[in-house]
């Protein structure tokens, strides 16, 4: 239990209120549709109209992508511990269904800006869900953080045309960007925890050359001070060794010339190699893979592998019968987990209710046929859970 302590605290760093905060405008949106680029213009039209980006739903279909306007931005340093895009949107619609307009902003990797809140979709800094609440006028802002590499993004509107008609207009948008600037504190472990029973911490310190004076302090798991060393003017950097096992808390606060103060704050786990494979599977501590990956789960001695599933792999055939779309694999001899999965998503479009609109997961329009979707897909299934919700 205390190894899954360790590594559940360590999986990100968190940090202080006392870090500093850089804002900058980086776009202001002119009210030029010329700007903006429809992948369909057949079935969704970029415009003008009542001092606003006017887009017009022309005909039913999926989602169309309209594609705007590029800004640059500049690559920023290791001491940037968050970098956010804050968007402001003012808008309005016409006759739209739910959810017709998604604002997701694109980085030069290619990667899509990461909403700090969940949405219908994970890639969405901000969605138009309730229609009606944009009947009228909207002013909204949403943050969605970026990578301190990213030098230019770019704005996307993704169109959802199955009603079929509506129109939205776009009247102001902003983007600014924030910056949260921390010391560096660095161990090179993923998840900052030690497989070993000793580790090493590195604190770089911002800004160094301005710093009048610090102090680095090193807490216990239980809130014990196990190291703490003042420190002077213009200290660059420091190198601590955590000398056994232990969740520490890495504490690095300098003070600078201007009476400002940045106050890090960082967690570490030294846990001890992995427990042996047989041990562990005997545990009944896992993860959920929605936040840790498989492979973190077996290496922090978990057991339980919380995943989901969905119906995506079986439909009605043609004589309507369910059949199953699964490659044809060998199940596997032995898991490496216990297997627990829940169902995710909505479902598909054969076996819906009217109400869930390919967005939300609703009850399915006939009990009989999702119980016989079910049946098949855990007759066919060649890796089928331990435990399944359904």
């Amino acid at each position: 239990m205390r190894r899954m302590l360790f590594a559940a605290l360590c999986l990100s760093p968190f940090f202080l209120a006392a870090e500093r905060v850089e804002t900058n405008d980086v776009y202001t949106m002119p009210a030029e549709a010329a700007l903006w680029v429809s992948a369909d213009p057949a079935a969704v039209a970029v415009g003008e109209g009542e001092g606003a980006i006017r887009l017009r739903i022309l005909k039913a279909g999926g989602i169309v992508e309209i594609t705007g306007p590029e800004f640059k931005l500049e690559k920023r340093p290791e001491f940037v511990t968050a970098r956010r895009l804050e968007l402001f949107v003012q808008a309005f619609q016409k006759n739209c269904g739910d959810g017709v307009v998604q604002f997701r902003i694109r980085q030069d990797n290619g990667r899509w800006a990461v909403p700090l809140r969940p949405r219908r979709d994970w890639d969405t800094v901000m969605d138009v869900v309730e229609a009606w609440k944009w009947e009228k006028r909207q002013a909204l802002t949403e943050l969605g953080s970026i990578a301190n590499g990213t030098i230019s993004a770019r704005m996307i509107l993704r169109v959802d045309t199955s009603a079929g008609k509506g129109e939205f207009f776009l009247e102001k948008l902003g983007v600014k960007e924030i910056c949260i600037v921390n010391h560096n504190i660095v161990t090179k472990q993923e998840g900052n925890t030690f497989f070993a029973d000793s580790g090493t911490v590195t604190i770089r310190y911002f800004n160094p050359e301005e710093i009048v004076s610090g102090k680095l302090t090193i807490l216990d798991e239980e809130k014990r001070v196990f190291r703490e060393k003042a420190f002077g003017s213009k200290t660059r950097e420091m190198t601590v060794n955590l000398p056994e096992r232990g969740f520490y808390e890495v504490i690095a606060n300098a003070t600078y010339a201007d009476g400002g103060e940045i106050v890090s704050d960082a967690t570490v786990g030294v846990i001890g190699a992995p427990i042996p494979d047989p041990v562990r599977r005997a545990s009944r501590y896992g993860l959920m893979r929605v936040h840790a990956s498989s492979q973190w789960t077996r290496k922090i001695g978990g057991n339980i592998d919380w995943g989901f599933w969905t119906l995506n792999q079986v439909e009605p055939g043609p004589d309507g019968k369910i059949i199953s779309r699964f490659p044809k694999t060998e199940p596997k001899k032995e898991k490496d987990f216990f297997v627990y999965a829940g169902m995710h998503g909505y479902f598909p479009t054969w076996l819906q209710s009217e109400r869930a609109k390919n967005r939300y997961l609703f009850e399915p329009k006939d009990w009989k046929l999702y119980a016989e979707a079910v049946e098949v897909w855990a007759r066919d299934n060649p890796d089928l859970p331990d435990v399944v919700c359904v």
